[in-house]
Formats: C-alpha cells, structure tokens, sequence
C-alpha cells in the first residue's frame, strides 16, 4: 500500500512540473535480443520529435513483480518528457511468447499470457519494431552476455544439447529463435499494418536507409545524419570484466555439425520470415 502511494504521489508531482507525458508509448522495439537493440534504443533517443526513457528495458510488461493492470508505476518511467511528439520504449524481450521475470524476478519460460498480449490489451493502437538477427550470430550473443554476467556457467554446447534432449530448465536458445512462433503471437495482436520488421544483418551495415525506413514507418523525418555510437553496437565486452572467475574458460564451443541441427530445427522459422518479407534473408545455411 505504502509503495502504491509513493508511486502514485511521485507520478502526481512529476505530472504537475512538467516532467511526465499524459499518455504511454506510441511505440514499442519489441525485439530480439541481441539483435541491435540497445543502438536503436539511442539512435530514436537522438531525434528531437522522439521521447525514450533513460532506462532502456524497462522490463514491465513482462515482469510479474512490477507489472499492474492498472499501470501503477509506469509513467514515471518515462521520467523527463518534454513534448516530443512520440513516446517510445525499447524491451527487447517482449516479443518472446511466454517468455518473462516471476514475481521474485527469475526468467521463465511458456507463461500462458504473453508480453504482446498485455502490450495490446493497454495500447492497441501502438505500433511495434521487431529486429531479427541471424540465430547462428545470436544464440552465441545471448549466451556470452548470459555466462559473463553470471547468471548461467554452462558451454554453449550443453544449452543447446539439453534443449534438444528435451531439457527444460536450460536458456531454450532453439525456442528462443522461433521468430515465426513470436511473431505469429504478435500479429495475434497487432496488425501487419503496426509490425515494422528490420533484419539486423541489413539495418546495421546501412544505418541510414535502415532508420529512413524506420522513420517513414512512425511518421516522423528522418534525420540527415544518424549518429554513429559505437561502444552502443555490441555490449557484450563490458560484461566480461566483472566475472574473473570465468577466466580461461571458453563459452562458446559449438561445431559445425551442432550449428547444421540448429539450422535443421529454425528451417521453417527461415521460411516463415522469408515468405513475410518476400527475399532470401542474409543469414548463415548448412555447410
């Protein structure tokens, strides 16, 4: 009760200076992780007709200890509103069906109420930004940040065999790249029209026309120049300096014959993807 009056005190103060936006998000970058994310969370911070929040991954609608279905505290999330014309948030694991915190805060897999399906229910008039990565560059991705913050000390080798085994207590890397499964839970609740889909492999080795097309896509000009933000490209590194104690271990172990079954397992995801943009996608096949 107390926090509840906190919360709702602070949003009163925060609306009565000015600070706070009298709505939510216009948009939401849904996803996927690793896949550029935190680049494209400060590329939209940078245009002056867009307002995101200094927390990047604010990790409501997916957190059970934080979300409410009245929206108590989420509002002064976005902490700083000065007017822009859009409101966005960048959380990029709310695309991942059934995938969110508990209460206690611990990941969890297969809820049956999904991330999109709260999103929706609270702002369906929003429009979504999905980025896509190569699963082969991306599961490596997760699982470096995973074991170099500490949060999981298994080889890479070991996720991916236990999943296939049909181990369920693991990080689900397969499931996890089951784009089509996400995005079929997505267009469950927003129409084609309000899904910009972007590959990364794309976007990212031509930032210009990538955010052209993601300006055209909000309503708003895009900028001449986008900034360039490196250390915001690939964040993986900051992680490693803090977990000494994985020293010498490599977390990355995979062969080619284990990458050959993930690709056999993600085939009819590629398909899905491929037949929704109607190209081929840049991403690595079976040797």
């Amino acid at each position: 009760m107390y926090s509840t009056f906190k919360s709702f005190l602070k949003t009163c103060i925060l609306k009565l200076c000015g600070q706070l936006p009298d709505r939510g998000p216009d948009f939401f970058v849904v996803g996927a992780t690793r896949a550029g994310t935190t680049y494209l969370h400060h590329l939209l911070a940078s245009h002056p007709d867009v307002f995101m929040p200094w927390i990047k991954e604010l990790h409501y609608f997916n957190h059970d200890g934080r979300y409410a279905s009245d929206l108590s505290g989420y509002l002064p999330m976005f902490d700083g509103y000065h007017g822009e014309a859009l409101i966005g948030e960048a959380t990029p694991l709310y695309c991942e069906k059934g995938v969110y915190f508990d209460r206690d805060g611990r990941f969890r897999f297969f809820r049956e109420e999904t991330t999109m399906a709260r999103i929706a229910r609270h702002f369906p008039e929003a429009k979504i930004i999905i980025s896509l990565r190569d699963p082969i560059t991306r599961i490596p991705s997760i699982h470096k940040k995973n074991f170099y913050q500490g949060k999981i000390s298994t080889r890479l080798s070991e996720e991916i065999n236990r999943e296939m085994s049909g181990g369920s207590d693991g990080m689900n890397y397969i499931f996890r790249n089951r784009y089509d499964v996400h995005l079929e839970d997505v267009y469950r609740h927003f129409s084609k029209e309000r899904v910009h889909v972007m590959i990364f492999e794309d976007w990212i080795g031509d930032v210009q026309r990538g955010m052209s097309g993601v300006s055209e896509f909000l309503g708003i000009p895009s900028l001449d120049v986008w900034p360039d933000i490196p250390d915001k490209k690939n964040t993986v590194g900051e992680y490693k300096k803090d977990h000494r104690p994985f020293e010498g271990i490599d977390p990355i172990d995979w062969d080619q014959a284990l990458k050959n079954k993930v690709l056999d397992e993600l085939a009819p995801m590629r398909a899905y993807v491929e037949t929704l943009l109607g190209r081929a996608m840049p991403w690595e096949t079976q040797k």
